[in-house]
């Protein structure tokens, strides 16, 4: 039995993280496994950034140099995120679907009998256009939270510490497509500098980035994959 139990989890972590540990490394990412088979991404070159501030003689002007650490790849210093009640707002914007799906399931199983919603869930699984749906809709919303998890754990994020706010997300046959909004001091090369992050943590064949219509401040990010 503890063989066999083996085999399967060596079969999962081959199904769920081969692809993405292959596409981190083709990237030249260092790949942990951790407790409870989390993965932790590393870029080597954080070993190259002096870890301390080099002394200043007198009348020499000062020198910017971030310590390594973690999620804070090539110079980007690191940034606090931010704990204010703007913050707060925007954790319940992120979760704005999730919560709104449980406070709508929970009003339709107090007025509809439990074999109504098996049926309705049967139905999504039966019918293929359903299912596509579904399932794409599944997909956008993973690939939404995976984007929003790296903008925590890096410094992808305004001088502030307020999180980039994503206004939609939708996807399409080939991949997720985002509409983000930049806050202030943030651009589209912020966003063009994390851009082999964003394709590991959002199980991407590959990213675009660029300007969303004629506006500066919405950058538009479709994953491919």
């Amino acid at each position: 039995m503890k063989r066999f139990r083996q085999r399967l989890q060596a079969l999962w972590e081959r199904l769920l993280w081969q692809a993405v540990d292959d596409s981190a490394q083709s990237a030249g990412l260092q790949v942990r496994v951790a407790k409870w088979h989390k993965r932790i991404y590393r870029d080597p070159r954080f070993d190259q950034v002096p870890a301390e501030r080099p002394a200043l003689s007198i009348g020499e002007p000062a020198r910017h140099s971030f310590g390594p650490g973690d999620g804070h790849p090539r110079n980007h210093p690191r940034i606090p995120v931010s704990r204010d009640w703007p913050a707060t707002l925007g954790r319940i914007w992120r979760w704005r679907i999730e919560l709104g799906s449980v406070a709508v399931g929970a009003a339709v199983l107090g007025q509809v009998a439990w074999w109504w919603s098996a049926s309705a869930m049967a139905v999504c699984v039966a019918v293929p256009y359903v299912r596509r749906r579904v399932a794409g809709g599944l997909r956008a919303l993973m690939v939404r939270h995976r984007f929003q998890g790296l903008c925590l754990r890096t410094s992808l994020r305004s001088p502030g510490g307020r999180l980039p706010l994503v206004i939609r997300t939708a996807h399409s046959g080939r991949g997720v497509a985002m509409v983000v909004w930049c806050r202030s001091g943030m651009s589209q090369a912020l966003f063009e500098s994390y851009h082999d992050e964003i394709k590991v943590a959002c199980f991407a064949t590959g990213v675009a980035i660029s300007i969303y219509g004629r506006w500066s401040h919405l950058v538009l990010l479709e994953i491919r994959g």
